[in-house]
């Protein structure tokens, strides 16, 4: 098992970036979401999108 640096996030107007390694633990904290791979995004949309893509959840969720 690697080392997984913590969160961190910034608070902005009207929302807060979160930069948080576990998909799951964000999901649970937030309405929307933004999965970067090597710094592209992969997907933006809603928490729930995550779950209803196959690649997302096997590169990210351990899925």
């Amino acid at each position: 098992m690697g080392l997984v640096p913590p969160a961190t996030g910034r608070v902005q107007p009207g929302g807060a970036d979160i930069v948080e390694p576990d998909v799951q633990t964000t999901i649970s904290v937030t309405d929307r979401v933004y999965v970067l791979d090597y710094g592209k995004v992969v997907l933006r949309g809603t928490t729930l999108e995550p779950d209803a893509r196959d690649d997302i959840k096997k590169l990210h969720m351990g899925g």
